[in-house]
């Protein structure tokens, strides 16, 4: 992000970078920086937001670009309204349900367990699947054993 920019020409400058420029593009924008409670500040320079806002910006700027991998980071982390933590974790449902990937980084098992369809763990700088470890989809809970792959949707 660029400092010296507002909130709305930081997410203008994504959207052109990665060519996602599309036909509705400006209301979704808004839809999203209202979604977020952002709108008061979309004329406001990003080195003027806390870090809480900062990170929500960054939110909307992903959430507005939509590229097919996401690369989101704990947002657990950032003391966020709990209203906020709906939305982002609205906006990395409707990604996936659009066939988007999510890579959520998190040091919570719990976190990762409820939402995720794989999970990975880093330790030692070797990256391992998580053998055993409940996920979800459409609501249904299924055990994933040691030897077993997830099914793919």
């Amino acid at each position: 992000m660029l400092n010296d920019k507002s909130v709305l020409r930081n997410i203008g400058l994504a959207l052109k970078v990665y060519d996602a420029d599309y036909d509705g593009a400006e209301r979704r924008v808004f839809e999203i920086l209202k979604e977020l409670r952002l709108m008061d500040l979309a004329y406001v320079q990003v080195g003027k937001l806390t870090h809480q806002q900062v990170y929500l910006v960054g939110v909307a700027m992903l959430a507005t670009v939509n590229p097919d991998v996401w690369l989101m980071d704990d947002f657990l982390g950032v003391p966020l309204e709990r209203e906020h933590c709906h939305v982002i974790a609205a906006f990395m449902r409707e990604a996936v349900g659009m066939g988007k990937t999510v890579i959520y980084a998190t040091n919570s098992r719990e976190v990762a367990i409820q939402y995720a369809d794989r999970v990975f763990e880093l330790e030692g700088g070797d990256l391992n699947v998580l053998p055993q470890f409940e996920f979800r989809r459409n609501g249904v809970r299924q055990e994933v054993r040691p030897g077993l792959v997830p099914p793919q949707f």
